[in-house]
């Protein structure tokens, strides 16, 4: 058997690279269906072969040695990715002569207009403006957020004390809406720090670097204060792609790559130390591997044999249901897996979750036949976010939209499918992008007037 997962393996993984070739996704230009299947590769694809050889102790112990199960995620897994692919370049190709029409007439507006346009039009300081408002409106969220925190968790690393817990009460035991201030104090703050640092690297000033510069400290505490690892990694990813963007054609050099991954390496070494109470090097460069690459292959493997032997398949049950107003009584997926898997850790009153591939909630809920179909979906939602990424003509917001949507884009890889039903946090984005374009599309249009009256005035003087 071991000798066919290899073969089942190494051929999917081909055949991904191969397709994506031929699809116009290059791992190396930066698009949004890149950085989903950047992450859906890494996070839930690569690490199948640690599992099925158990080549992790600690994924061994908790009981992930099943060779079948190892096998279906990994045939399910891989057509998550290919799928989507297929769909995602069938989308392309439908709308291709129609979308050459389009940005060909858009093309030709906006030249006209850039070449009447004022150049106190390009200054920075109405978009410095926007993006700092937002970030004052996100500290004053975080203030609210924390005035109802008993302990923060970063602090208890710091201190010695119960940091899971600390954690747990931050996030998945927080009495309140929670989803709302995260909303702001992670998401929209970390928005507003790309678009400022595309500002940074555009405008180049001082001002706007100190105005980034800010923005970085201000994002990496609200990043780091629950003590998970994972998000302030992707920050810097994300800082990381928009600077290839904008200033190396959207192209991922190997150099700066490796530069990243070294980096990644050292901040993340210790927070495993304080975070985790790792005690030596060895211990936390084998947890980072564990939880890189096989994390979340965990929920992949235990949704396996908890639906439906465990549990009858939720048709729909884990999908939002806000305020209650569909006739079903919502199913938290994540935390009752996660219970089922380690009730000790509702023992000691930490409330845990098991996200994982977007295929596992589907299966969760409809069994194998939506595994079939969700890529389906996944592919259309990537091509409509991407639409409207495509809206947005100004470059440096359209660089940081490309971003910033693509890792959330990427939740698809290791944070279920439910997120995409209701995507708040998304449309919010979009929202604010979209006022900042409206924005300078109204004082673009008075200026242009402004001049075009001066100029009249001066031919007739």
């Amino acid at each position: 058997m071991a000798f066919l997962f290899i073969g089942i393996w190494f051929s999917i993984l081909g055949f991904i690279f191969i397709l994506a070739h031929l699809c116009g996704i290059s791992m190396r230009k930066i698009t949004t269906p890149q950085i989903f299947l950047g992450l859906s590769l890494i996070m839930s694809f690569l690490g199948y072969p640690i599992l099925f050889f158990q080549l992790n102790e600690y994924r061994k112990a908790i009981g992930l040695t099943d060779p079948e199960l190892i096998m279906k995620a990994t045939l399910a897994s891989g057509w998550s990715i290919i799928g989507v692919i297929i769909i995602y370049r069938l989308l392309i190709s439908l709308s291709s002569k129609s979308s050459k029409k389009l940005v060909r007439s858009e093309k030709s507006k906006h030249d006209s207009s850039d070449l009447i346009a004022p150049d106190i039009y390009r200054s920075n300081k109405v978009y410095n403006t926007f993006w700092f408002i937002v970030l004052i409106v996100c500290f004053f969220v975080l203030i609210a957020y924390l005035s109802k925190v008993q302990n923060i968790a970063l602090l208890e690393a710091f201190a010695g004390g119960n940091v899971a817990q600390a954690r747990s009460l931050m996030t998945n035991d927080f009495k309140g809406s929670h989803h709302w201030y995260r909303l702001f104090f992670y998401d929209l703050s970390w928005l507003s720090s790309l678009a400022l640092f595309a500002g940074a690297l555009q405008f180049n000033s001082r001002r706007v670097w100190m105005l980034f510069g800010l923005s970085f400290f201000f994002v990496s505490f609200c990043l780091l204060m629950t003590a998970q690892k994972a998000p302030m990694i992707f920050y810097l990813g994300t800082l990381f792609l928009l600077y290839s963007l904008l200033k190396n054609n959207g192209v991922i050099s190997i150099r700066s790559l490796v530069l990243l991954f070294v980096m990644s390496v050292i901040i993340l070494v210790p927070m495993y130390f304080y975070f985790m109470g790792r005690s030596d090097l060895l211990s936390a460069l084998n947890s980072i591997v564990s939880r890189g690459f096989t994390g979340q292959l965990s929920g992949a493997y235990n949704y396996q044999w908890i639906f439906p032997q465990q549990v009858d398949y939720l048709s729909g049950r884990s999908f939002p249901n806000p305020k209650g107003l569909l006739p079903f009584e919502h199913f938290p997926l994540s935390k009752e897996v996660m219970a089922m898997m380690h009730p000790q850790l509702m023992e000691r009153g930490i409330v845990g979750s098991q996200p994982t591939i977007y295929w596992g909630e589907v299966y969760a809920n409809f069994g194998w036949i939506g595994v079939f179909v969700a890529p389906i979906y996944v592919g259309i939602f990537i091509f409509f976010c991407n639409w409207l990424i495509s809206i947005i003509k100004e470059p440096i917001m359209r660089g940081t939209a490309t971003v910033w949507i693509g890792f959330h884009l990427g939740k698809f890889a290791y944070s279920g499918f439910s997120w995409s039903l209701l995507p708040l946090t998304i449309g919010i984005g979009f929202i604010t992008i979209f006022c900042w374009c409206l924005i300078t599309t109204f004082i673009k249009q008075i200026l242009i007037l402004i001049s075009g009256r001066n100029q009249k005035v001066q031919g007739v003087l």
